[in-house]
């Protein structure tokens, strides 16, 4: 008899679920008091740096921005992140955000 594993099919990582593990990664070290000089997942410099924004009342995003290569991943959050503070708002990353927001059909009540 197989063990139950060997039976389940094999499922291959999606590159939805990748960067998903990405994110998570990022948001780890976010937890662990990391804002600047954590691991980039495109170049794995210790480039990436966090900034907030804070584009509406009530809307707040993290970034991840790499120096070295220059990805940038984005997370929403549905209230203030734990590591938020004003001197990490990105103002330009900030704008960006309220035009995206502007753009947006539903409106939250």
């Amino acid at each position: 008899m197989q063990p139950e594993d060997s039976l389940s099919p094999k499922r291959e990582n999606s590159p939805a679920q990748s960067e998903v593990e990405k994110i998570v990664a990022l948001l780890k070290a976010l937890e662990s008091g990391s804002i600047d000089e954590i691991e980039c997942p495109g170049c794995h410099k210790n480039r990436m740096r966090v900034w907030f924004t804070n584009p509406a009342q009530g809307e707040y995003r993290t970034w991840f921005v790499c120096s070295y290569c220059g990805i940038r991943k984005r997370v929403q959050a549905s209230c203030r992140p734990a590591f938020y503070r004003e001197d990490l708002v990105n103002k330009e990353l900030e704008a960006y955000d309220r035009e995206l927001l502007s753009r947006r059909r539903l409106r939250p009540e």
